[in-house]
C-alpha cells in the first residue's frame, strides 16, 4: 500500500481540522496518509519525506 505524507506548517491550534482533511484524501485515494507537523524548513520537500503541505 502507498503512503501519502502531509507535513503542517501551519497553526498548531488547527491542526484537528488538517488531521481531518489528511484522513479524507487518504479515504479517496485508497491510501495511508500520514499529517507531521513541520518543525524544520521546507527541505522536507526537497529531500523527499513529505509529499503535500499545509504552508
Amino acid at each position: 500500500m502507498s503512503t501519502v505524507r502531509f507535513v503542517s506548517f501551519l497553526a498548531p491550534e488547527m491542526l484537528e481540522v488538517y488531521e481531518e482533511m489528511v484522513r479524507y484524501v487518504g479515504r479517496c485515494l485508497g491510501v495511508t496518509a500520514t499529517l507531521a507537523v513541520g518543525t524544520r524548513s521546507y527541505d522536507v520537500f526537497a529531500e523527499h519525506e513529505a509529499d503535500f503541505g499545509f504552508i
